[in-house]
C-alpha cells in the first residue's frame, strides 16, 4: 500500500495485514481525530504512541476508513446493551445529580461507590454518571453490570433562584470521553426554563455541536427535553406536566438528531401516547421528576407502560428510597413484566 502523511484509508503495511486485525467493516476506537479531518470524513487517526497498539502497528499504521455503515452499526450494537432483549424497554437509574453542585442533591448518594454497588446488585438496566463518577460501574468484573448512560453537560439552574449568569455547558471532548469510558449511549439537556432563553439557545448549540460526533463515533444521543415550571415555585427540577409544552419540546428533541428521548411526564398520564406520537419512532423513557411515595411512583410507571413508553429514567425515587435494591427490582418487574 502507498505510504503518505496525506489522508487515505491505509497507511503503510499491508492490505491483508489490516483486513485481520478487522471485524467485518467495522474499525478499532482507540485514539483521536486527525488533524485537519472533521467528524463524518470518514478517516481516523491512531495516536502514535497508543499503548493499546502493538510496536508494529504504531509505525505501519494510523489511518484506517471509518464508513458510515460502520457507524450506523456501532449505534445499533450499543443500543442493543442499553434495552432489553426481550421486552425492548429500558429502566436506566440516573445517579448524576452531584454533577450540579445543588444543595440537597446529594441526598442519599454519598458514598457513589456502595450505591453503585447495590444498584449494579438490584440490575436495572442502566446506570446514568459523569465522567467523573463512572468508575465506579465500569471498574466492577463480569459481564452483567448495567450499561453505561454518560452525562454531558453541567448546568447551575436547579436553585429557587436563577443565578445572574445561567449556564448549560459540555465536557470537552464529549464522545472520544464516552468511547474510552465504553459507554452505551450519552445524555444532553434540552431545557425549556421560564425567565432563561438563553440556556435553551446554549443547549441548542450543544447538541448541534454533539450529533455530528455521535454519529461519526457511532454513540447513541439521548436529549434530554425538561420543561421547567418556574424555579421560585419549587426550584429548577420540577416538572411543568402541561402536555403542550412537552409535546413541543420532544419534538424540538427529534428534530436536532435524537437517537433516544428522556421526557417529562405529563399531569395526565392517560395522554402520554400523544407524546410518544409527536416523538416519530424516537424511543421515549421517562424521568420520574419529583420524588413521590412508592404508591404513586409505581403506579405511574405502570400507567406509563400501558401508554406505550420505551422505558423510564428514575433518579431520586430510586437512590433516596430507603431501599433502592428493592424499589429498583420492583420497578424492573413492571417494565419489563413477564420478559424480565
Amino acid at each position: 500500500m502507498e505510504h503518505s502523511s496525506g489522508r487515505g484509508r491505509f497507511t503503510g503495511g499491508s492490505a491483508s495485514a489490516l483486513e485481520s486485525e478487522r471485524v467485518g467493516n467495522a474499525s478499532v476506537f482507540i485514539g483521536e481525530v486527525g488533524k485537519g479531518t472533521v467528524p463524518g470524513s470518514g478517516f481516523f487517526q491512531f495516536p502514535k504512541e497508543s499503548t493499546f497498539l502493538s510496536r508494529w502497528e504504531e509505525w505501519r499504521f494510523h489511518r484506517v476508513d471509518l464508513s458510515a455503515e460502520s457507524r450506523g452499526f456501532m449505534k445499533h450494537y450499543r443500543l442493543n446493551r442499553l434495552f432489553h432483549a426481550r421486552s425492548n424497554r429500558c429502566f436506566d437509574v440516573a445517579v448524576d445529580h452531584g454533577f450540579f453542585n445543588q444543595p440537597g442533591f446529594l441526598q442519599g448518594i454519598e458514598n457513589m461507590e456502595e450505591v453503585v454497588k447495590t444498584l449494579v446488585d438490584a440490575g436495572p438496566d442502566a446506570i446514568q454518571l459523569t465522567v467523573g463518577q463512572a468508575r465506579h460501574l465500569q471498574g466492577i468484573r463480569g459481564k452483567e453490570r448495567p450499561a453505561l448512560v454518560l452525562r454531558t453537560d453541567v448546568a447551575n439552574i436547579y436553585g429557587k433562584e436563577l443565578p445572574e449568569t445561567s449556564f448549560s455547558l459540555m465536557i470537552e471532548e464529549t464522545m472520544l470521553q464516552a468511547v474510552r469510558l465504553d459507554a452505551a449511549c450519552v445524555c444532553v439537556n434540552l431545557f425549556q426554563i421560564p425567565g432563561a432563553p438563553e440556556v435553551h439557545g446554549q443547549c441548542v448549540e450543544n447538541i448541534l455541536k454533539l450529533k455530528p460526533q455521535a454519529d461519526y463515533y457511532g454513540m447513541p444521543m439521548m436529549i434530554e427535553p425538561l420543561v421547567f415550571r418556574p424555579n421560585e415555585e419549587a426550584g429548577g427540577y420540577m416538572v411543568d406536566g402541561e402536555l403542550e409544552k412537552i409535546t413541543h419540546l420532544v419534538r424540538q428533541a427529534v428534530e436536532l438528531g435524537a437517537d433516544i428521548i428522556k421526557a417529562d411526564p405529563t399531569d395526565d398520564v392517560s395522554e402520554y401516547h400523544k407524546v410518544i406520537e409527536v416523538a416519530s419512532g424516537i424511543p421515549v423513557l421517562v424521568r420520574g421528576g419529583g420524588k413521590v411515595s412508592d404508591e404513586v411512583i409505581l403506579q405511574r410507571t405502570r400507567d406509563l407502560i400501558a401508554q406505550g413508553v420505551s422505558g423510564i429514567v428514575y433518579g431520586r425515587n430510586v437512590i433516596q428510597h430507603p431501599d433502592p435494591r428493592k424499589i429498583t427490582q420492583s420497578l424492573m418487574d413492571i417494565v419489563h413484566g413477564d420478559d424480565r
